[in-house]
């Protein structure tokens, strides 16, 4: 999965990475297979101590996640972002937390097994037409998603290449901080990357404040080292299902036949429907045949019993409104 070279990879293992107390007390808990939908957020980081040559920088912030798919494979999710507050800004005297809220993968189906990441920040010195060339490699890694396996993945390869592009025009990006790792059985919860050697004295009792700060639990002192702080979570709902691109194109055939008054066409088009979304890598199997069965009650009601066909056609309401979860998802995160 890895598109980092053997010396970042190295780089980023070498330091302290741990799951994170919160001062609320948030229990972390196991991630079960094909039951959730899994989301991760990059939450927070602590710039300090930027090493480029020169006094103004860009910072970018990376993230890669590999994730099982129902077919056996993985599926890869790229995401490249650069915060405002890190854009063509002074290295000198450089010491702030920034709490980002950036949405790094999901909602996408957890099928189990083990999940592969890379987060890293990136400097690189300010140069003519590096902004926009920042702009444009985040908005292509916005298309390819976080969270569609099937609409993304063919945009992945062009968002590791771009970036590979822009570190490697550069005289000289440094991986600031950042994490490489492995999670064979997931949990949900907050994780940290600090940039101090993984077998240094005095991180182990550092915990996460409420105002998203490190701190340490034994005095309350904050942790002076550059740091980035990331949440994996999960959720028994997907808020964004209506927009999945297959459940949508083909929901809309199945509209369209019922707005015809098309009885048989309408019958085609369900069945389509209903295997599109049952065996569909972006919903839950169980999320699949339940709206199979919410579609098929709309196209009873578009179609009485009573009713064979070659009658004016019924519009179907949006798929949007039907109702596929009882309550409404987590808004908890963008």
């Amino acid at each position: 999965m890895s598109w980092w070279s053997k010396v970042l990879r190295d780089r980023a293992t070498s330091w302290h990475f741990a799951p994170l107390e919160t001062s609320a007390g948030t229990e972390r808990r196991p991630i079960p297979p094909d039951e959730a939908y899994l989301n991760a957020f990059l939450t927070s980081m602590h710039i300090a101590d930027v090493r480029v040559a020169t006094r103004k920088f860009y910072g970018a912030v990376t993230s890669s996640f590999s994730v099982s798919t129902r077919a056996g494979g993985s599926a890869e999710f790229v995401v490249v972002t650069t915060p405002t507050v890190l854009k063509n800004i002074d290295a000198q005297n450089l010491d702030r937390v920034i709490t980002v809220d950036k949405r790094l993968l999901g909602p996408v189906p957890y099928r189990g097994g083990g999940i592969d990441l890379e987060i890293g920040l990136f400097s690189m010195p300010a140069a003519d037409l590096l902004e926009p060339y920042l702009n444009l490699v985040e908005d292509i890694s916005k298309l390819a998603g976080v969270g569609l396996v099937t609409g993304g993945v063919p945009l992945v390869p062009t968002v590791k290449a771009a970036i590979n592009a822009l570190l490697g025009s550069q005289d000289n990006p440094r991986l600031e901080l950042g994490v490489a790792a492995t999670f064979a059985e997931p949990h949900t919860g907050y994780y940290c990357a600090v940039r101090a050697d993984r077998n240094k004295v005095g991180l182990e009792d550092i915990s996460l404040s409420r105002d998203r700060r490190l701190i340490h639990s034994t005095d309350g002192g904050e942790v002076t080292e550059p740091y980035l702080v990331f949440e994996l979570t999960c959720s028994e709902q997907r808020g964004d299902w209506a927009s999945i691109p297959e459940v949508l194109t083909s929901y809309q055939e199945v509209r369209g036949a019922a707005k015809r008054g098309e009885l048989e066409g309408a019958k085609q088009a369900l069945a389509l429907f209903g295997r599109t979304v049952v065996f569909c890598t972006d919903l839950l199997m169980q999320d699949g045949k339940r709206l199979r069965d919410l579609v098929s009650g709309e196209v009873d009601k578009a179609f009485p019993a009573t009713v064979t066909g070659g009658r004016p056609g019924t519009d179907m309401p949006e798929l949007s409104e039907l109702l596929l979860f009882s309550n409404p998802p987590e808004t908890a995160h963008p």
